[in-house]
């Protein structure tokens, strides 16, 4: 899938943050569609949001330079304010 030596990661970190939804899986799109039918405009960005911060938290912690990845103790306090955001519109 990846050509001239592009890694899942840098495809992910290009895709930062405008293309977000060209990297998710399709079967959370749908399910952000689906439920957004009767939702405000506002909480389908918050969900795609909570993807992106997810996203951003991923390519940190695969940093190719082990002393640059985050400390799981940032990981764990990034990944509960991600879920604190999203607990706040379901």
């Amino acid at each position: 899938m990846f050509n001239d030596n592009l890694s899942l990661r840098d495809y992910v970190k290009r895709s930062m943050p405008y293309n977000v939804i060209d990297v998710l899986d399709e079967r959370l799109l749908i399910e952000i569609e689906k439920h957004d039918a009767s939702d405000e405009p506002h909480i389908k960005r918050t969900k795609l949001e909570c993807a992106s911060l997810m996203l951003e938290v991923g390519l940190l912690c695969s940093e190719e330079i082990p002393e640059r990845r985050m400390r799981t103790r940032d990981i764990i306090n990034e990944l509960n304010g991600i879920r604190e955001m999203f607990m706040q519109i379901t």
